[in-house]
């Protein structure tokens, strides 16, 4: 964190800026409310200020101060409504809902993002396999009427390998919990076992 004047802040650039002080006798300062040549400087120092900011900008006043033993009460700078309508009407904070559904849509497009990244590096004989257990999973999902990827997503058969372990009776399948495998476990099994086979017989 840096905290520097306006003056300093001239050329210089920050993701968030938090402009504090905004109070009538700072901004603009006192003695330069009586001349216009010093109010337009004062303005443009502002201005350097609000721009520094390259994502966001907080700007700040105090309702009052304390001067030794003084409590003073303070006026928001009489330019904080320019600045206002310059930026608009406030943005609304998201709801918990937009929150949560914006973090599901952020894994979902990191899960197609894996999921692209791991069928790209497979060999051969590993798509051979992975487009016969697409082909089943389509088989599977029009039987239930549901979409494809509720049976398993593409980022799950792109985990199984023919150059991997020979599946066994107990074989655990990556990305498949117990339910699925009670349920679709033998066909699975089968689909990996005779991609092994044809893999043996290729070498």
């Amino acid at each position: 964190m840096e905290i520097v004047t306006f003056h300093a802040a001239k050329g210089l650039e920050w993701s968030i800026v938090h402009v504090a002080g905004l109070e009538k006798g700072y901004v603009p300062i006192h003695h330069a409310e009586e001349d216009p040549e010093a109010t337009q400087e004062e303005r443009r120092l502002l201005y350097v200020a609000l721009t520094r900011a390259r994502d966001q900008l907080h700007c700040t006043y105090a309702t009052s101060r304390t001067f030794g033993r003084r409590t003073v009460r303070r006026a928001p700078s009489p330019w904080l409504d320019d600045i206002r309508s310059g930026m608009g009407p406030p943005r609304r904070a998201p709801s918990r809902d937009e929150v949560s559904r914006n973090a599901a849509a952020a894994r979902s497009s990191l899960r197609r993002r894996s999921s692209r990244r791991a069928v790209d590096e497979l060999t051969e004989a590993d798509s051979e396999l992975f487009e016969a257990l697409r082909s089943w999973r389509r088989v599977q999902a029009s039987k239930a009427d549901v979409p494809a990827y509720v049976v398993f997503s593409d980022a799950t058969p792109a985990r199984w390998r023919v150059s991997g372990p020979r599946p066994k009776p107990n074989f655990a399948l990556p990305g498949i919990g117990a339910v699925k495998a009670e349920r679709f476990g033998p066909d699975l099994l089968r689909l990996v076992g005779e991609a092994h086979q044809g893999s043996s017989a290729n070498d």
